[in-house]
């Protein structure tokens, strides 16, 4: 089967998981798929075939989605919470003026229920102080979902963004940016609907599965 089909592997948090998932391991694929481009020279050092990939989102699912003419959360946040992301979370909860609103373990349409009800959307990354951070999955749901995402940089976020016009970040493990930006966002109501009108628009039209596989 393998001389009439490539077999692929398939890895989306590659420079945390790489030495414990794919170390070894790796040089057994035809080719490695990895949603994190900075992880290509850890499989190249082993002498494996590796290409970079982001994630996407499903247009069926989540394009003609539209987000609530109300929106009772000022910020939510919706992922697991580890320490780094608990501790930001806390401190932006103690920020005059921003409401929060996080969850965890919440099925799609749940997910779908606190975005579409949310003025701000966050994309919290970290999860260890040494990882380097990368595109994730939320970055292209949101979008998709016509919220606005308020993400945590990442070196590759402007290679599929175009920041302060389709999404916004905020620099890691910085709450005083972060309640700065939430602040400010919360403001120009007018200005952030454009941005995440422009964003859902890249979403659609450059972010979906089908984009990625042709």
């Amino acid at each position: 089967m393998r001389k009439h089909c490539p077999v692929v592997n398939f890895g989306a948090n590659n420079s945390m998981s790489f030495y414990r998932a794919n170390s070894g391991l790796c040089t057994e694929f035809d080719w490695n798929w990895t949603t994190d481009s900075f992880s290509i020279p850890l499989f190249e050092l082993e002498g494996a075939k590796a290409f970079y990939l982001p994630m996407a989102s499903r247009r069926s699912i989540y394009g003609d989605v539209k987000p609530y003419d109300k929106k009772p959360f000022d910020v939510s946040f919706v992922g697991s919470v580890n320490h780094y992301r608990e501790v930001m979370l806390t401190l932006l909860k103690r920020s005059k003026g921003i409401k929060v609103f996080s969850a965890s373990d919440v099925d799609e349409a749940q997910m779908f229920h606190i975005a579409r009800s949310s003025k701000i959307v966050l994309g919290m990354k970290s999860v260890q102080l040494s990882a380097r951070e990368w595109v994730r999955l939320r970055d292209f749901e949101v979008p998709m979902l016509g919220s606005f995402l308020l993400s945590e940089y990442s070196d590759d976020i402007n290679d599929v963004y175009r920041v302060g016009m389709e999404i916004d970040v905020y620099k890691n493990f910085d709450i005083e940016h972060l309640a700065y930006k939430c602040l400010y966002w919360l403001k120009y109501e007018k200005e952030r609907e454009e941005v995440a009108r422009k964003g859902h628009l890249r979403a659609i039209t450059d972010h979906t599965w089908t984009k990625r596989f042709n």
